[in-house]
């Protein structure tokens, strides 16, 4: 199992699952269900660090370095 990160606008505290379609950081590319995941909420939209981990449920890949 890997683990990557996403950086994202802040989302709802307390939701069961969360979807992305975000450019992915390092490695990101590689990222496949059950792999783990730790999401830091995007300085620039108004977050201050790291707020959720979960599982990877699914991965799509987008155009470039876009994940979903």
């Amino acid at each position: 199992m890997a683990s990557f990160v996403v950086k994202s606008a802040p989302r709802s505290e307390g939701a069961d699952w969360l979807k992305f379609d975000e450019k992915t950081m390092w490695r990101g590319k590689d990222v496949r269900a059950g792999d783990a995941v730790f999401i830091f909420a995007a300085e620039h939209n108004g977050g201050r660090g790291l707020y959720a981990r979960g599982v990877v449920t699914e991965a799509v890949r987008g155009e470039g370095s876009r994940v979903s």
